[in-house]
């Protein structure tokens, strides 16, 4: 990865051999995208929704895929989660609030903000599975992408 680039190594986004473990899903990127907005208020600050970062993750647990999602710093709204239920994500698979946080240095410190990215709140409160897709709506452009400390996290660089 080039950081002093102006644009993005689109070849970088392909993976001609099929060495990559995950696989960026359009649809769970709209499902994502979908729950996201639910943050748009208008009239309101779109501090929020320019901040947050919604993950939905299928996953195969027992030879049975089902999804799961959270939001950065392991919260999402009420409304976030209704809407997750709407579109088939099981309630107890929606990782949000204080038991599924976690604290390393403190409430607001860096290490704590890095292992509450809600890729690694998915990772972290898994039952015994394997990850086979994601979808990401990341901040206010919504990029089905991890952030590229969680890239070096799930070796996606």
């Amino acid at each position: 990865m080039n950081v002093y680039a102006y644009v993005h190594d689109s070849n970088s986004w392909v993976d001609i051999f099929g060495l990559h473990g995950y696989i960026f899903s359009e649809e769970l990127a709209a499902m994502a995208r979908e729950v996201h907005n639910v943050l748009k208020q208008p009239g309101k600050s779109q501090r929020s929704f320019n901040n947050s970062t919604v993950s939905i993750a299928k996953v195969d647990v027992n030879g049975v895929s089902t999804l799961y999602a959270a939001g950065n710093g392991a919260s999402l709204s009420p409304a976030q989660r209704k809407k997750l239920v709407e579109l088939g994500v099981p309630e107890e698979n929606i990782f949000s609030g204080k038991k599924f946080k976690e604290f390393i240095d403190g409430e607001t410190g860096t290490l704590t903000k890095l292992s509450n990215h809600a890729e690694r709140v998915i990772e972290r409160n898994l039952p015994e599975g394997t990850i086979k897709e994601w979808g990401i709506s990341w901040a206010s452009k919504q990029k089905n992408e991890m952030c590229s400390n969680c890239k070096t996290h799930f070796g996606c660089n």
